[in-house]
Formats: C-alpha cells, structure tokens, sequence
C-alpha cells in the first residue's frame, strides 16, 4: 500500500508541475492571437491597443488590406530590459485576394507605453513566397 501511495504522490507531482501554466509565455501569446484576430476581421479600430505608434482605421486598412495572419506560435520571448521585449513567432499569412496561404515567421520589439502596456513597437515578417 506504501508504494502505492508514493508512486501515486510522485504521478501527482509530475502531472502538477507539466500542467502549471508559464504565465508570461500565456500573456504574449494572448498578446499575440488577439492582434491578429483584430487583423483578420478587419477590427482596425482596436489596433491601437497593440500597436505602440497610433494610426487611423484607414491607415490600418491600407497596412493590412492585403493580407492576415492564422495559426500563430510563439516560439521565444527575450528580455531586453524591464521595458522591452523580444518576440519571435512564425505562423501562415493569408492573402485576402484568393486566400493563399504561405508560411511565415517574424519579430517584434514589444515596449510599455506610458500606461504601462506593452505594445508592438517594431516588427520584421518573413514570409516563404
């Protein structure tokens, strides 16, 4: 019965610590599905939220009109300081016109704004085609 009781105990702690979540890795990939779900729905009104230099809805428009991205990962976050992250993730972008899609990865430096949020201040997107 003890070694039923310590194997059950050692199976329990296993499951606990894989199942704790990273609760930084859970924000930026939030960070990162919520801003380009407002890009694919053409929600450009919210984008300023995630973007650290504002811009109109028609800038925005004119930005992502030709395409959006799906299937986001996140793949690294790096600290550069307290105020500055480093993003690297990678996905599938999707033209609009005849919703071919293509394989992408990128990054982005996140900085807090003066309200404290951090928001995507410079980004570079590979894209395979």
């Amino acid at each position: 019965m003890k070694r039923i009781s310590a194997a059950f105990l050692l199976l329990l702690s296993i499951v606990f610590v894989s199942c704790r979540e990273k609760t930084d890795d859970n924000y930026y990939d939030n960070f990162l599905q919520e801003w380009t779900s407002h890009i694919r729905n053409n929600n450009f009104s919210a984008l300023n939220k995630y973007e650290f230099v504002s811009k109109t809805e028609s800038e925005y428009a004119e930005i992502y009109s030709d395409y959006y991205f799906k299937n986001i990962v996140l793949f690294d976050v790096e600290d550069i300081d307290s105020n500055t992250k480093k993003i690297k993730f990678g996905g599938k972008v999707v033209k609009r016109s005849d919703s071919k899609e293509s394989e992408f990865v990128g990054d982005a430096y996140l900085s807090k704004d003066s309200s404290g949020l951090f928001k995507i201040k410079n980004k570079t997107i590979v894209s395979t085609n």
